[in-house]
């Protein structure tokens, strides 16, 4: 495999990705990674980059690991086939089993969660205190779809973010934000390695394999680099939701608060109030109903009045106060599917 990490390190996504750890995903210099793969072309091109960085030492320890679910069939012979990748590469795969009910309401959801927990609890009992996964610029986009298509507000528009903790001193890493799905399977050429086809990514298999062939394969036809440039788009937006975010917090305190004052309020910039309540609600608000709130909220009327908030929460205002009311039960759950990074 010497040849391999040779083409991994020359390829031009081996300094993106050293870059995308030092800058976007705080691993210093040295530090061990373990690295979730499945076998796909995505992981698998992540495996090449990363074991490259540990040639030249930009990283530390690298260790490689597959999780088995027990889902599918074809499971163990993956397993296998990572297993025999690793090993290639000079690595000792790690094996992880986890059992998620098949009779839960999501599946899918249930299978992601016990997936980092394991994945996290490695880490920590290999000492290393990042999860490196290999989701990409392709993934960002259909996240932010999809978020788009739930009403969510700057925040879920920002997508998935490089970083973020699994668990007190674990942080689940993204290095691959940049990179397209056509670069990996490039990385994977290049270096002769091959990978397998997951069946979950087909069409109608699941809701982002919908996406990947109804939605987002067009979106490329018409716009090639579409993914590339929404994954920068991403990065704008968490950057302006870090602004707002602070401003809205000054402005209307944190986002478990439902109670103010109307005086407040009738100080505050009708914007910053409609978005206020926007981020306390998160998914399905709506921004049109909440701005006529937050106009009515700054006039003069005094008597009680109440209106829709988008996804069941309802804001009511009389002469001195300002409340935000939650979902009652029935209201709870309506929405499009979720999807969780």
């Amino acid at each position: 495999m010497r040849s391999a990490l040779l083409a991994a390190g020359r390829h031009p996504l081996c300094k993106v990705v050293e870059q995308a750890l030092s800058t976007r995903c705080s691993v210093g210099r040295g530090c061990g990674i373990l690295v979730g793969v499945s076998g796909g072309a995505d992981s698998t091109a992540l495996l090449l980059l990363l074991a490259a960085l540990r040639e030249r030492g930009a990283i530390g320890e690298v260790l490689p690991a597959y999780v088995h679910h027990h889902l599918r069939e074809a499971a163990d012979g993956e397993s296998a086939h990572v297993g025999r990748l690793a090993q290639s590469l000079g690595f000792n795969l790690v094996n992880l089993d986890v059992f998620p009910d098949r009779a839960a309401p999501s599946v899918p959801a249930q299978a992601r969660t016990l997936r980092y927990q394991a994945l996290c609890q490695a880490a920590r009992e290999a000492l290393v205190a990042h999860v490196a996964v290999a989701h990409h610029a392709d993934d960002q986009l259909e996240t932010m779809l999809m978020a788009l298509c739930r009403g969510s507000a700057v925040r879920g528009l920002s997508g998935m973010r490089p970083s973020r903790p699994l668990d007190a001193g674990v942080a689940l890493v993204r290095p691959l934000l940049a990179a397209t799905k056509a670069e990996l399977i490039d990385v994977c050429k290049r270096c002769e390695v091959g990978w397998l086809e997951d069946a979950t990514n087909e069409a109608g298999a699941s809701l982002r394999g919908s996406l990947r062939h109804e939605v987002t394969a067009a979106l490329d036809r018409l716009w090639p680099g579409a993914a590339a440039r929404a994954s920068r788009t991403a990065d704008a937006a968490a950057a302006a939701d870090v602004a707002l975010t602070e401003l809205l917090k000054r402005s209307m305190g944190d986002t478990a608060t439902r109670l103010w004052t109307r005086a407040h309020l009738r100080e505050t910039d009708a914007t910053v109030i409609a978005l206020g309540f926007g981020r306390c609600i998160s998914d399905g608000f709506d921004y049109q109903s909440t701005a006529a709130a937050a106009a009515g909220i700054r006039d003069q009327e005094t008597t009680m009045r109440r209106w829709s908030a988008g996804a069941g929460w309802r804001i009511e205002a009389d002469a001195h106060s300002v409340r935000l009311l939650e979902p009652v039960a029935e209201s709870q759950g309506v929405g499009a599917p979720r999807q969780a990074s």
